[in-house]
């Protein structure tokens, strides 16, 4: 049987302005491609191991440059990848104690709507960051969910500037359990 390809996404890049934790919560201002960068790196390392997956990355691992949203989609297809996943970390809380796990889907197609709401569970049964909001798995018409040819699903991990998600989103247990759920939920969909 061939190995079913699965294409990751570590959203931007190291230096990207802005995209950071917040300085009063992490005094490191810990860097959102690092957040990401780890969690797909513990899923490609895991992933690769037998015969089941072969899993690329479309940003660059290094981070030293921030691939463009068109390029990671022209990597993804040119992979024939069978699924995709954008690893993100989210802002928006200022400070406050908003925040939580999302999942994005940008085809409503029954199937996807499912998968979008079976990966979201199990980040939540992982993790616990059930944050408070209001629709936690959504339709969204980001390109990297339209505009690539396989089933795509984005992930938004926590808020970076969330005071109850960031001290948990700096864990390496949260990265260990985000991971879990994403190979967890690929191992399901492959069968």
């Amino acid at each position: 049987m061939a190995k079913k390809i699965i294409t990751l996404s570590a959203g931007h890049g190291l230096f990207t302005p802005g995209k950071r934790c917040m300085k009063k919560l992490d005094p490191t201002e810990t860097r959102e491609w690092w957040l990401n960068d780890r969690i797909c790196d513990k899923v490609e390392s895991i992933l690769n191991v037998g015969d089941k997956f072969k899993v690329y990355r479309c940003d660059d691992t290094t981070g030293k440059k921030d691939v463009s949203v068109s390029q990671k989609i022209r990597t993804a297809n040119a992979r024939k990848s069978d699924f995709h996943i954008c690893v993100h970390h989210n802002a928006g809380a200022k400070g406050g104690k908003s925040g939580g796990i999302t999942v994005m889907y940008g085809n409503s197609k029954t199937e996807r709507v499912s998968q979008a709401r079976r990966l979201y569970q199990l980040l939540i049964n992982h993790t616990g960051l059930i944050g408070n909001r209001s629709n936690p798995v959504y339709f969204s018409t980001l390109s990297e969910l339209k505009k690539t040819n396989m089933p795509s699903l984005y992930l938004e991990l926590g808020f970076m500037d969330s005071s109850i998600d960031t001290p948990i989103i700096l864990t390496e247990d949260y990265s260990n359990k985000c991971a879990q759920a994403i190979i967890d939920f690929l191992n399901t969909e492959f069968k």
